[in-house]
């Protein structure tokens, strides 16, 4: 039988880590971010603005949740294109699948732009799926208390949750909490609304961290300075009024690391410095015990799961499960000590079913 996680929260000190995913906020706001939901709001989407045949982003291969690998096929298919057209070889007009054979670069091109243009469509489709479905307000939810107790029990707090959830209940201890917190970035002038990265010259100094490991709707880059920064909400407004508000002034997609296996998610996050400091942090830490709460581990986040196991100073995994099969709790324990097994930790599974049910 699984030990509940209030009767486990007693044996970590103030110094340990949680690293934390869509689970969280399923646990919060209920189904309401769920892979099924937000590919039925893009399916609406694409219905509405009348791209029909956008609509199968959401099924490539058979699956209407594996939104993030088809949307990587996409890219990855506009790429191979584009290096056979790079080869110069020109043949006489004829159809896409004989141009690849015979690499008519006219109409390898046009190929290789309407799969970016595809790609890029289907980007900025799933964040305003992710913006839409939230909801008006989450002050007052109760859940959302009680996700902040969770976390300020930690020094690091690894997300990999692209929502606002986080930033919301980061934002409402920072100004509750004489403890020190970041998220690394920073304002330039108290009135601005928006906050640059700076990275700390040291993670364990002391204070409470908070890491976007796949960045987030609210986090965007300026793509000729190369500089990363954050949106604040001004006064009259929601942070997802916010979000919206950046978007239509520049025009920017937020930083998502969409990518659906492991070396293209790496590939993401080793192009931007504050993804990467964010990764590199993971391994960095000091804390002796990590808390790992509504996140799968699947085969494309062993980044997450290497970063962790090279971390000399982490001990001890604890793995929250919210299944109450036993078939279903032993297949997962078996899986994931499959993948950790080459991390040298102690892991002790633990239920995170009970926890959010109690507010």
């Amino acid at each position: 039988m699984l030990r509940k996680l209030d009767d486990i929260l007693e044996e970590f000190s103030p110094e340990d880590a949680i690293v934390f995913g869509n689970g969280m906020s399923m646990a919060v706001l209920g189904n309401r971010f769920s892979y099924s939901n937000i590919a039925a709001r893009i399916r609406e989407s694409y219905l509405e603005s009348g791209k029909r045949y956008l609509s199968s982003v959401t099924d490539l291969r058979g699956s209407s949740i594996n939104i993030e690998e088809n949307i990587r096929y996409l890219d990855e298919s506009s790429k191979i294109l584009m290096n056979i057209i790079n080869e110069n070889i020109i043949s006489p007009d004829m159809s896409i699948d004989k141009a690849i054979r015979h690499r008519d670069n006219t109409q390898l091109l046009f190929a290789s732009s309407t799969l970016r243009d595809i790609y890029l469509d289907s980007q900025r489709e799933m964040i305003e799926a992710i913006i839409a479905l939230h909801p008006e307000s989450v002050d007052k939810n109760p859940k959302l208390s009680k996700m902040h107790d969770l976390l300020s029990r930690f020094r690091h707090i690894f997300t990999v949750n692209f929502d606002v959830l986080t930033y919301i209940a980061f934002s409402s201890f920072v100004t509750n909490s004489t403890t020190k917190f970041s998220d690394m970035f920073v304002k330039s002038e108290p009135e601005s609304t928006v906050a640059h990265f700076r990275p700390p010259e040291n993670i364990n100094n002391g204070c409470t961290y908070l890491y976007y490991l796949h960045g987030g709707i609210h986090i965007f880059t300026e793509a000729e300075k190369k500089v990363t920064y954050k949106v604040i909400r001004a006064p009259h407004e929601t942070i997802i009024t916010a979000v919206r508000r950046k978007i239509n002034e520049t025009g920017s997609i937020p930083i998502f690391v969409f990518e659906g296996t492991k070396e293209y998610k790496m590939e993401k996050i080793s192009s931007n410095a504050y993804l990467k400091k964010c990764h590199e942090s993971l391994g960095e830490i000091e804390s002796r015990k990590v808390l790992i709460f509504g996140l799968e581990l699947m085969d494309n986040d062993r980044h997450i799961i290497e970063a962790i196991s090279k971390n000399k100073n982490i001990q001890k995994i604890y793995f929250g499960i919210y299944s109450h099969d036993e078939l279903d709790i032993d297949y997962i324990k078996a899986r994931t000590r499959l993948l950790l097994k080459n991390s040298g930790k102690e892991i002790t599974f633990y239920s995170t079913s009970e926890y959010f049910s109690q507010a």
